[in-house]
């Protein structure tokens, strides 16, 4: 089993770690940190995130307010997005 990142999801975390930089240096690098920390370790519990009705995806939010979406595919954890909890659901 192995992680993959996909561009929207670093995308995600790059903007949320920008905006967050302009007020706090140190909680941007700690919630970077802790948000790839937290995608990284689907890989021993892939199925740990709660389903996303009628879409394949899950969900985990384990860096409140953060939602990082992905999908398990054969041995793969793909995370496709990652967002903050206020702001409107895109598929993925």
């Amino acid at each position: 089993m192995r992680v993959v990142w996909t561009e929207p999801a670093l995308d995600g975390i790059t903007n949320a770690y920008d905006y967050i930089f302009t007020f706090n240096p140190l909680a941007a690098a700690h919630m970077a940190e802790a948000l790839f920390a937290a995608g990284d370790s689907l890989v021993n519990f892939p199925h740990r995130g709660r389903p996303v009705r009628g879409t394949g995806m899950r969900e985990l939010v384990s860096v409140s307010p953060y939602i990082i979406r992905y999908r398990v595919i054969g041995d793969e954890v793909v995370i496709l997005r990652v967002r903050h909890s206020a702001r409107r659901s895109t598929n993925p």
